[in-house]
């Protein structure tokens, strides 16, 4: 297993281990490769995705184009690391409906999820639109 792999994995159990704790979440579904992202949102057409930046491999807006043919209704928040104002307006331009720093989700993933379920848009606290 890569190092990449590695930390997907873990990001994936943390996720897991919050989401299922909180109940007013419906279906959840979690994988570590973008082919799998892709079919789930496919088959489950679920209304959010939240989903590691590192899925994008280079191309943001491929990714999110593609989500939204799969599962146009999808909300789509991504986690990152990585805090520079290039990433936050990448994820703007994209058309991402929020970004959550990793270092935050115990924080801010449910604001975030709530955020995008009421039409709005949620970029980290600190992020400058």
């Amino acid at each position: 297993m890569t190092p990449g792999t590695q930390s997907k994995f873990r990001t994936a159990a943390l996720l897991l281990a919050f989401v299922a704790s909180c109940t007013a979440l419906g279906k959840v579904f979690v994988v570590t490769d973008k082919p799998s992202l892709i079919e789930g949102a496919a088959r489950l057409q679920p209304t959010v995705i939240v989903m590691d930046l590192s899925y994008a491999a280079g191309s943001l807006s491929g990714l999110v184009c593609e989500l939204r043919n799969h599962a146009p209704e999808a909300k789509l928040l991504f986690l990152s690391v990585h805090d520079e104002p290039t990433v936050v307006a990448s994820a703007v331009a994209a058309g991402a409906d929020g970004l959550v720093l990793k270092r935050a989700i115990a924080s801010d993933l449910m604001p975030a999820i709530d955020a995008v379920l009421a039409g709005q848009r949620y970029f980290y606290s600190t992020a400058r639109l």
